[in-house]
Formats: structure tokens, C-alpha cells, sequence
């Protein structure tokens, strides 16, 4: 029985082909995604410092503090790592890290935490996001939705700290990826952790939660984030609804004005940029997306999740949002 805080590290194992693993999961009830990024240089001599404030403290613009590589963040090496955090009476977080061998332990490395899919197993998703995320440095976490309140913020946080623990990590670039049944968790994490998601990604489906489970100044257990929190969204013609709603309130919720910049792209692809925001809100509407990944190539474990797409691709959409999205 592992004790609050403890994780239990198991060898690297083949991972099961995604697609097999979610036959019988519908598109609809398709997976849920969580990521966390992390990019900036880190120093060499003392031990991590603490770089968030906490969410009650009604700071609005939070000091990232620079971390340091200690001894035992420089020893980790590449490969994928199945983990479990126990927190509490039982609650539990089942995880995949995927550390690259592009890993340097002289910087601090970037982070990608998701959210798993469908039955919320993080060993049917992983597979999928390894591949889609191949170029892209830094470390990628693929984080269980299945049992035992995985997901939640408080879970998700516990869990940001172990990874802030095990790897350096550049406190001012942690983000959050969600989809489908997990655009929802992952907003709530976002909202509730604010001072320490510097953005997140939401798509195909409801992702509002911008009233966040944290101590309100009048009193309520549930409030706006701690501050405006930026977020890039897609959605098809079959999550339409949901999906533009849940960026009205995000758009409301960071202060933006309510009729958004629209452009067309292309070949039913329409951007749509929330102005005089205090954190930027941008949805991209795909009218002949289904339930589905846009990429410009759909191939490997995530194939048949994704569709092919000339001006969009999720990866590239969301690394390039992030990059410019940053705590300070």
C-alpha cells in the first residue's frame, strides 16, 4: 500500500496500439488530453525555489522565480515511464512520462501533461500522443481520467508538484491540453490552478468551467481563475455548439470584447480572435471536421482519431500558442 505522496515506478513496456485499445469506445466519448510545457534556462547551484503563488492569495500576476538543475533532475534519462501518484484516502493519478533523448539537464525542459481518452486509460493514450509529439522538445505527460478522482485539480496539482520535483522544469511555461470529454478537465484545472497553467488548449466540446473550485472573495468555494488565463480552441460542426460557448465565457471571463475578429482560411476553416482581451481567447471553427484531430499528416497509433488538414495541425497549433503564452 503505497502512503500519501508516494509513486510507484514500473519498468517501460511495449504500449498497446491505440486503436485496438479503444474499439469500443464511440468517437464521442473519445479521450480526454491534459498537457503541461516548459522551455526556459535554468541556472546551476541551488535547489528549486517554489515559482507559484498560491490561488488564494488573490495575486494576479504571479513571479515565476527561475529554477535550478539539482543532482538527481540531471540523472534522469531518456525512455517512458509508468508511474502512480497516491494522494490522500486513496485517491490515485496514473501517468506516463515519455522523457526524450533530447532531454538536457542543464535546462530546464519543456512539459506536456494530457488527459487521457474514452475509458480515460493513460496506456491506450499515450501511444498516440508520443508519436504527434516526436518533434517537439521536452517531456510529455499523459495523465489517467478513469477512477479514483484522476483528473481533478486537486490530483492534477499534486501531480504538477512530483513532476516539478522529478524534472526541471521551466515554471513560467506549464500548459494544458484538453479534448472532448477532457476539454472540460482540463479548463477546470487551468481555471482552478491559474497562477500556474500559463495557458491552455480546449477542443471539441464544453470546456466553461471559468468559475474555478477555489476560495471566492465573497466567501464561495467556486470563482473566476486568479488571473485571465489565455486559450486556443477547435471545434467541428458536430461539437459547434458546446465549443463556442465555452469560448464566449472564457471570452467574457477574461474580459474581451464580445464580437470576436473572423477570418476565413479556407476550405470551411474559419479563425475566430476575442479582442481587447486580458488573456487572448482564439477558436478555429472546422465545418467539415468530425470528432476528430486536425494534422497536416494522419498517420502512426493516432491515425484513425485525426483528420487531414492543410491550415490546421493540433501540435503545431498548440506548441506555437504556448510559446507565445508565458507566465512572467
Amino acid at each position: 500500500m503505497l502512503r500519501s505522496g508516494e509513486f510507484r515506478a514500473e519498468p517501460t513496456r511495449p504500449a498497446p496500439w491505440l486503436g485496438c485499445g479503444m474499439k469500443a469506445v464511440s468517437r464521442r466519448t473519445f479521450a480526454l488530453l491534459c498537457v503541461s510545457c516548459v522551455l526556459a534556462a535554468c541556472g546551476s547551484g541551488a535547489a528549486p525555489s517554489s515559482s507559484h503563488s498560491s490561488a488564494s492569495s488573490g495575486s494576479r500576476t504571479p513571479t515565476v522565480v527561475p529554477v535550478s538543475c539539482t543532482q538527481a533532475q540531471r540523472s534522469v534519462k531518456s525512455g517512458d515511464y509508468k508511474r502512480t501518484l497516491t494522494v490522500g484516502a486513496g485517491s490515485t493519478q496514473r501517468y506516463w512520462t515519455v522523457v526524450p533523448p533530447a532531454y538536457d539537464a542543464t535546462r530546464a525542459a519543456p512539459l506536456y501533461l494530457l488527459v487521457a481518452v474514452g475509458d480515460g486509460d493513460p496506456d491506450t493514450n499515450y501511444p498516440a500522443w508520443k508519436a504527434w509529439f516526436a518533434g517537439v522538445k521536452g517531456l510529455l505527460v499523459v495523465a489517467g481520467a478513469q477512477y479514483n478522482d484522476e483528473g481533478t485539480p486537486a490530483l492534477l496539482s499534486a501531480l504538477l508538484d512530483r513532476l516539478e520535483n522529478d524534472y526541471c522544469i521551466d515554471r513560467g511555461q506549464v500548459h494544458v491540453i484538453g479534448a472532448s470529454s477532457s476539454a472540460w478537465k482540463a479548463a477546470q484545472f487551468a481555471c482552478a490552478a491559474s497562477d500556474r497553467v500559463a495557458s491552455f488548449a480546449a477542443s471539441l466540446g464544453d470546456f466553461q468551467p471559468a468559475s474555478c473550485p477555489r476560495a471566492a472573495s465573497n466567501g464561495s468555494t467556486f470563482g473566476p481563475p486568479v488571473r485571465p488565463v489565455p486559450v486556443v480552441a477547435y471545434t467541428g460542426a458536430e461539437d459547434l455548439d458546446a465549443t463556442v460557448r465555452a469560448a464566449q465565457s472564457w471570452a467574457k471571463t477574461n474580459g474581451c470584447s464580445a464580437d470576436p475578429l473572423v477570418e476565413d482560411l479556407g476550405s470551411g476553416v474559419t479563425k475566430k480572435t476575442y479582442q481587447h482581451c486580458r488573456a487572448d481567447v482564439v477558436l478555429y471553427e472546422l465545418a467539415n471536421l468530425g470528432h476528430q484531430f486536425p494534422m497536416h499528416t494522419c498517420t502512426g497509433p493516432g491515425a484513425w482519431i485525426c483528420a487531414p488538414y492543410k491550415q490546421i495541425d493540433s501540435v503545431e497549433l498548440w506548441t506555437t500558442f504556448f510559446a507565445t503564452h508565458q507566465l512572467s
